[in-house]
């Protein structure tokens, strides 16, 4: 019976069931989860499903069964940084903080060790701890960091920090000056520019307008960056103006988005 079980969800049987069939069976003979890695591939492979069709918390309560009862070592802090995303997707940053505390071990690879100190940073954010989910990312050059930094500064209102981290964000996507924007390219190059203008810094603006103007005018957002790079209406546009006519205000890739792009190109059980 236990080998059946296994081979349910170990050679693919269960995924002609829902995911909702698949949960509720595992649900009702779990007993029946054999010990050690084959286990624990089951469960990672019942949980990817889970989390395809957003069923969040079913594939939360699988995870953390494993992290509490079943697994050791760097095993356990790569799967607790899976069950952490999950409830910083759910939007429960007090748990992910506790699953973090719960999964931590000794002697973890250094990519892992970025990744959970990103996912921290993203629960304190949550919870409103902003100089804490800062200070974590003190000297970290990272892209995930500057998503986490970003979105923070922006949410603050603190347009000089916003337009730095914007700058290396744009630098990263390999956008050069007087060359065509692909869109992730130019939706930065007109946030650079918001923030630019909501912080006075008209010759940063000039720069920015004499480097991608040409560029934008070929971009979706053509319109919207004409409007925050003139110098017609430099000093005269607050953050309530451009919220209420560029609808493009904000729409950044973030540290979850990135999350979310990851997570339709792999399973959750391979982002770490």
């Amino acid at each position: 019976m236990i080998d059946f079980f296994a081979s349910l969800y170990l050679e693919d049987k269960a995924d002609s069931m829902s995911p909702i069939t698949a949960i509720a069976l595992y649900d009702e003979f779990r007993e029946l989860t054999p010990p050690g890695e084959k286990g624990a591939e089951m469960v990672r492979r019942l949980a990817d499903r889970l989390v395809d069709v957003d069923l969040l918390d079913r594939a939360a309560q699988l995870l953390k069964d494993q992290v509490e009862f079943r697994l050791d070592g760097v095993e356990k802090a790569r799967v607790g940084a899976q069950l952490a995303l999950i409830n910083i997707f759910a939007q429960k940053f007090e748990e992910s903080t506790k699953i973090l505390n719960m999964s931590s071990v000794q002697d973890m690879p250094k990519e892992l060790l970025d990744q959970r100190r990103h996912l921290r940073s993203r629960s304190l954010m949550g919870k409103g701890n902003i100089d804490d989910a800062l200070a974590l990312l003190k000297e970290d050059k990272s892209m995930d960091a500057d998503l986490l930094r970003l979105e923070m500064y922006w949410n603050d209102q603190n347009w000089v920090q916003a337009t730095k981290t914007l700058n290396r964000i744009l630098r990263t996507y390999e956008a050069k000056a007087n060359e065509p924007l692909n869109e992730l390219q130019a939706q930065t190059v007109l946030n650079i520019g918001i923030a630019m203008t909501l912080s006075g810094n008209e010759r940063g603006i000039d720069r920015l307008r004499l480097n991608y103007g040409d560029a934008m005018d070929d971009s979706p957002f053509r319109d919207a960056f004409r409007l925050i790079a003139s110098p017609d209406t430099f000093g005269l546009i607050s953050y309530t103006s451009i919220a209420g006519k560029v609808k493009d205000v904000k729409n950044f890739k973030t540290f979850l988005s990135a999350y979310q792009e990851r997570l339709k190109a792999q399973k959750l059980s391979e982002i770490n």
